[in-house]
């Protein structure tokens, strides 16, 4: 009697389900199906559905070259199938296909589209508040290993991945708090400046949300155009003033009323009420005329500001360099000798002293003393080896030492005293956003930084690029910003549920099992649901699949994500056909 054949199937899911049903919450699909449209030789899953799947496979790997995507999809190819309700073939995820993908979504203002209805439904989908909505912008580059464009795109310019050797194209991000969601994602020129960034980026934002918002960013946007633009929206600032030009003078004249106890200074406290700094604020008159002629007259508040932890920072560098310094200049004269210079002058000596000074940025903090060393030294007439009876001339050698070098105490602390203190401006009234919110406010500049962590590093990894047509890499940037809202919302969603029912999750880190969070990352959150495998089994022509249970964390995840309890059983039960809502095209 013959053995009936048996055929088994081991497949890596892992995440896979979790982000599959997040990105279906988003309606990934159905937007860039809406957006992108169809052609009509276009076999198989639609680009939307190819999109979603190419979204999960970036966020579970790391990983957005096309290369690799086909071998290890088709590696998972029944799960897939089972999760999108629809036979996915092995050709799904070629780089053909994925190629064509990123040209659709880069062309025109396709991206921009997208991004604007993503932020419509995600607002909408998960209740986010837009009422004195802040949000935040900045840039970053991305380093690209390849040639150039023709339309100059990818240049050199200054590299925040410490590469100025590779072409780059900087990547401009606003974000929305508190969650840090991206709204808008626009590529630059890589050695583009960032001060004209700013309005583009205001508008479309406000575009996006539909309302009066708060915009905080860095001292690139405090340029007085940007600044009168927001004012003449209607919409609020918060910005610091770099200290260059008129800014250093007044920055220092105002520190110096501060410390003299001519303006009444308030502490300021963070939300957890700790002690973080001082600050006192002032009023002045603005007036703003663009090209067109058109002028804008406003009232700007000055908020001076010093924080503790900047000027602890500033006096551990600056203690620092006193004592490099001192030391530095106590070993010009310390060693005598051949090979040694000596100094036949005391100007030439202050002269060596003043540049090491000026190295250090240490100018007055050192009271340095000079002494004048005489030595008679023999020295024959003649030259070769004297004669025993050969009488030497003495000549008297003259050289400057460096005596002692000491620290100035007095002129120390007052520079001290100095350290920490920055100038943010806000045309927001106090009614409006009192001192202390406008510097909360700035100090949470940490989520959009996050968002570019998340972006350029794991799980994300948009850098290094290996794409060189502009289309390509803008459609690639227009994945990417939908995976970090998936990402962002998964955090999000799982902190608000800790918070809403008084919970905190214990063991979600392999590496610190006995550590306890509230707001645990998006890598913590998927990283649980690893090593999670579907065992296919095929006898008779008949399938068995076998899934192990979920643990109690994986379980708790799932509901505190709003995902269906059944999210992974469900994968056990027979493949049905194509739901109506999966996009499935046939020649």
């Amino acid at each position: 009697m013959r053995s009936r054949e048996i055929e088994i199937k081991s497949e890596r899911i892992d995440e896979m389900p979790v982000l599959v049903e997040r990105l279906k919450q988003m309606k990934v699909a159905e937007i860039i199906d809406e957006t992108v449209g169809d052609h009509h030789l276009w076999e198989g899953l639609s680009k939307g559905w190819t999109s979603l799947v190419w979204l999960a496979h970036m966020m579970m790997t790391g990983d957005h070259r096309k290369v690799h995507v086909r071998r290890i999809l088709n590696g998972c190819r029944e799960s897939l199938s089972r999760l999108l309700g629809v036979e996915v073939r092995e050709s799904e995820f070629n780089d053909d296909r994925l190629g064509r993908i990123l040209w659709a979504l880069g062309q025109g203002g396709r991206a921009e589209e997208i991004e604007q209805k993503m932020n419509s439904q995600c607002i909408r989908y998960y209740g986010l508040s837009t009422h004195r909505a802040v949000i935040r912008t900045d840039s970053s580059s991305v380093s690209v290993y390849g040639g150039g464009d023709e339309g100059g795109l990818m240049v050199h310019g200054y590299s925040k991945d410490h590469r100025p050797d590779l072409l780059q194209f900087k990547v401009l991000m606003t974000t929305l708090d508190p969650l840090g969601i991206p709204l808008v994602t626009q590529l630059v020129k890589g050695n583009a400046s960032d001060d004209g960034l700013y309005i583009p980026a205001y508008d479309k934002a406000v575009k996006s949300i539909g309302t009066k918002v708060m915009s905080v960013g860095d001292s690139k946007m405090g340029a007085i155009g940007t600044r009168a633009h927001i004012q003449r929206q209607g919409g609020c600032y918060i910005t610091p003033l770099a200290k260059i030009g008129k800014v250093t003078q007044q920055l220092d004249a105002w520190v110096s009323a501060a410390l003299s106890g001519k303006v009444r200074v308030q502490i300021l406290k963070s939300e957890e009420q700790k002690k973080i700094g001082r600050a006192y604020e002032l009023s002045r008159k603005q007036e703003y005329s663009d090209e067109t002629g058109q002028t804008t007259v406003w009232t700007e508040r000055v908020i001076v500001a010093q924080s503790d932890d900047y000027a602890r920072s500033q006096e551990q560098s600056l203690r620092e360099r006193v004592k490099a310094t001192q030391v530095a200049i106590l070993a010009l004269t310390a060693k005598t000798g051949r090979g040694h210079r000596h100094y036949r002058s005391a100007d030439e000596l202050q002269a060596s002293c003043q540049g090491l000074i000026e190295q250090g940025d240490v100018a007055g903090l050192l009271d340095i003393q000079i002494k004048e060393e005489c030595q008679l030294r023999p020295v024959h007439q003649r030259p070769g080896r004297p004669a025993k009876d050969a009488q030497p001339q003495m000549i008297e050698e003259r050289r400057f030492v460096i005596k002692k070098v000491s620290v100035n105490k007095t002129l120390l602390g007052n520079r001290i005293a100095r350290l920490g203190w920055r100038v943010y401006v806000t045309n927001a009234t106090s009614e409006e956003w009192s001192l202390h919110q406008v510097i909360l406010a700035y100090r949470g500049e940490w989520r959009i930084e996050q968002g570019f962590h998340q972006l350029k590093g794991s799980p994300l990894s948009i850098a290094p690029v290996y794409l060189s047509k502009p289309e390509h890499i803008r459609g690639l940037l227009c994945l990417l910003s939908l995976a970090l809202r998936a990402l962002t919302l998964i955090q999000f969603t799982l902190s608000q549920a800790l918070k809403a029912t008084n919970q905190t999750i214990k063991g979600i880190s392999s590496a610190y099992p006995h550590h306890i969070t509230d707001n645990p990352s998006p890598s913590l959150i998927l990283n649980a649901f690893k090593n999670i495998t579907l065992t296919t089994i095929h006898q008779a022509g008949q399938p068995f699949v076998h899934l192990p249970a979920l643990n109690p964390l994986q379980q708790n995840l799932l509901a505190l994500l709003g995902l269906p309890a059944d999210l992974y059983t469900r994968l056990t039960k027979p493949l049905y056909s194509p739901n109506s809502h999966l996009s499935f095209s046939e020649r």
